[in-house]
């Protein structure tokens, strides 16, 4: 991968801004190589600590997961408080309760990287969530001047004849009950141990400083500290862009195309606004995470290295943060982050195509750029968003009054197709159904127009069957649900199954019919060939549809085009359904577009 260098007008005149400069141009290059690599050129680096310190807290914990923690406890213990601080921020929350399970994890790793440096960091900054651990795990009590200490029991420890401790399960935390949600935890018992050692380290460096622990422990109030510690981090995160829960679900709010504003400073940003040129290093692992050949691909792609790339980039990692937070996701690697991006990406791309100014050109990297610079990405998610949810509220306003709901059917009478397409518009954050995804379940994000056009296609066709069905006059009796309790009813076997009792003269109902009628049923409507398929007679479509015309007490021709799309697409699917099935070796098991008892 080439990395393309900065004009010399860039590179900053002061030494100190210049070797700050380096560094940043030298971390970015090692953020494109494979981890291994990248972990090798880092501890080999002149300056190892400050290229560390370059990287953003996301990126440090995104490339530790890559190497594995086990194996880059070095990066550890180069790391910068701020990075560590991010990295128990990240990892040691459940919503908003601390996990001591991840605690004691990260405690035992931040021990094997630089015990000594732990114990300082843990009785200076960060004395409270130490003080609120300690309350969690250790239990004290005071022997008094003529008491055996023997009397406490054999598994207190004292190292000043004065205070003496053991340790405990934490009572809100039972042991075992997060072992499916934390990967890598410790071995049982282990987490002793490492507390054991960095008290031991602390009382070997201040005795009173211990002292003051253990009893300061016994006074932490758990749920206050608890909550401080919560409201903190809350404000660390937000400052990049992990905003609180309930706050980050403002990003599905829809925008409609009416409201959207254009950035209150288009065009442009300054050098001031570059994180390369002071402040925060840029976040590059959601751009690097963007698919080339989404419209927000493209337009990242077009741009030229510089300012405006970088806040682009800060922009795109704050909305991916918003994501994260607003779906309460767990994103420890790569792989997780990539589903989250491909999410804006889809959702910004939908809105850029959604703009209420197309250019005449059409949609291209041009546009894309275009459309970026012009307005935020969080509107541009939004009003990508917006398109979707017209399309659950129009699904929604339907089913209220829709003839299935009326009749008490479940949402599977409409089949599997359309099951997957009205039950993804259903959900409170509506999902594309895609039946063709390998892996990971029938659903996934919106990622184009195509994908809003053809369940739009899938929900009118639903909704004309539905108002098909209204017309014709189907109605279900008690009786007739009983006789076919045992087979799954939906549109189509409805449907057919009263044309077959039509054609066959059979009294009108939602009744099953028995196997011998069905083969009937089948010699009149199937013809063999000689190749030993089975083909629909010709004609047989247009006396269904002279039926259904009936039905609907209208003649065929006024019969609109929805419905004749619709009795086509079905016939089709009759036609490949008993393409190979000669009536004598018909099995009830089988037939699902026909009730048959």
């Amino acid at each position: 991968m080439s990395i393309s260098l900065p004009d010399r007008k860039q590179i900053p005149a002061d030494p100190v801004a210049r070797a700050i400069h380096k560094i940043r141009r030298e971390r970015r290059r090692l953020s494109s190589l494979p981890p291994e690599q990248a972990l090798r050129e880092i501890l080999n680096h002149p300056t190892p600590a400050p290229l560390v310190h370059s990287f953003p807290e996301e990126e440090l914990r995104f490339f530790l997961y890559d190497i594995g923690l086990e194996d880059g406890l070095e990066i550890l213990s180069l790391a910068s408080d701020h990075q560590w601080e991010y990295l128990l921020d990240a990892d040691i929350w459940e919503k908003d309760r601390l996990c001591s399970v991840e605690l004691d994890r990260w405690l035992r790793l931040l021990s094997q990287a630089d015990a000594d440096r732990l114990c300082r960091w843990l009785t200076g900054g960060q004395r409270d969530l130490f003080l609120y651990y300690l309350n969690r795990r250790v239990r004290v009590t005071i022997r008094e001047h003529d008491q055996d200490p023997a009397e406490l029991g054999g598994d207190f420890l004292s190292w000043d004849d004065m205070l003496y401790f053991r340790f405990s399960d934490d009572p809100s935390n039972p042991s075992g009950e997060n072992d499916a949600a934390w990967p890598e935890t410790a071995p049982e018992g282990e987490w002793e141990t490492v507390l054991e050692q960095l008290l031991r380290r602390i009382a070997e460096m201040d005795l009173h400083l211990f002292q003051r622990l253990l009893l300061g422990a016994g006074a932490v109030i758990p749920s206050e500290v608890e909550e401080e510690l919560y409201r903190l981090r809350t404000v660390r995160l937000a400052e990049k862009g992990f905003q609180p829960r309930e706050e980050a679900a403002a990003i599905y709010q829809p925008l409609p195309p009416a409201r959207l504003r254009p950035r209150e400073l288009p065009g442009n940003r300054t050098a001031a606004d570059s994180a390369e040129t002071g402040g925060y290093p840029v976040p590059w692992s959601a751009a690097r995470s963007v698919d080339g050949d989404s419209l927000l691909g493209a337009a990242l792609a077009a741009l030229a290295p510089g300012p405006e790339a970088d806040a682009l980039r800060r922009e795109l990692a704050g909305l991916c943060n918003c994501l994260i937070m607003a779906d309460d996701r767990k994103v420890r690697e790569r792989t997780d982050l990539t589903g989250i991006v491909s999410k804006a990406a889809g959702f910004i791309g939908l809105g850029i195509q959604a703009l209420p100014d197309p250019p005449s050109s059409g949609l291209g990297p041009e546009t894309a750029v275009e459309a970026i610079r012009k307005y935020s990405l969080p509107d541009l998610f939004r009003l990508g968003y917006a398109r979707v949810m017209n399309l659950k509220w129009r699904a929604e306003s339907w089913r209220k009054s829709a003839w299935y709901e009326r009749r008490g059917l479940a949402l599977t009478f409409w089949d599997e197709q359309w099951v997957g397409v009205l039950g993804g518009l259903l959900l409170p954050r509506p999902r594309y159904y895609d039946p063709a995804r390998p892996e990971g379940g029938f659903y996934r994000e919106f990622a184009s127009g195509e994908d809003l056009r053809r369940t739009g296609l899938e929900l009118d066709a639903l909704m004309t069957a539905d108002r098909l069905l209204s017309d014709m006059g189907l109605e279900l009796s008690r009786e007739g649900n009983i006789l076919v309790k045992e087979q799954l009813v939906t549109w189509k076997n409805l449907l057919l199954t009263f044309w077959a009792r039509h054609m066959l003269e059979l009294p009108d109902g939602l009744l099953a019919m028995s196997l011998e009628d069905f083969r009937r049923f089948h010699r009149l409507m199937w013809a063999p060939a000689d190749d030993g398929r089975w083909g629909l007679r010709p004609g047989i479509e247009r006396i269904f549809l002279s039926w259904a015309a009936s039905r609907c007490r209208v003649a065929p021709e006024d019969i609109p085009g929805p419905c004749r799309n619709l009795f086509h697409r079905l016939f089709q699917e009759l036609a490949e359904e008993f393409l190979y099935l000669p009536p004598e070796e018909m099995d009830i098991r089988y037939i699902h577009m026909f009730l048959v008892s």
